[in-house]
């Protein structure tokens, strides 16, 4: 269960404007040890990373319902253009089923390792949350950023 802290900074993020979304995408990726994507229109790509021989790919959609079949599309095509073998989606709320649906129903979707986070996943470090530290032990540092993020000074020059 969420506790009312975490709850309200949650709510506090998905309330937030559009630009500081982005830039809080940035941030979690630079914390999570890749290259945040650019400023602006990112190409499906708030954070980019090289571990271990992979492509790492980290995208965030902190939107305030629950991400739908659109925005699957989107994400899949984002990972075929850009060829990656580990994909994090962190979003706001969740999923709903019909994003799943049309997600993993790609042909040759299961080639790319695919971890769909929320915010509350990260913040209360969550199975999904555990699962996906095996693939990018760098994303525990996003943990520590959450949890630690009403006293963390991020670095502004990202």
């Amino acid at each position: 269960m969420t506790d009312f802290a975490t709850y309200h900074v949650i709510k506090g993020i998905l309330n937030a404007d559009p630009a500081t979304k982005q830039d809080l995408g940035r941030r979690f990726a630079k914390h999570l040890g890749l290259t945040p994507g650019p400023r602006g229109s990112d190409d499906g790509i708030d954070g980019v990373l090289f571990y271990n021989g992979r492509k790492i790919h980290f995208q965030s959609k902190l939107k305030g319902e629950r991400l739908d079949k659109d925005e699957a599309r989107l994400y899949y095509s984002d990972l075929k253009y850009h060829k990656v073998d580990v994909s994090i989606m962190l979003a706001g709320i969740g999923y709903k089923d019909t994003f799943r649906e049309r997600l993993f129903g790609h042909d040759g979707i299961s080639n790319v390792t695919i971890h769909l986070l929320t915010l509350r996943d990260i913040f209360e470090e969550t199975s999904s949350f555990q699962s996906a530290l095996k693939d990018l032990p760098p994303l525990e540092e996003l943990g520590k950023v959450a949890k630690g993020s009403m006293a963390i000074e991020f670095n502004t020059n990202i």
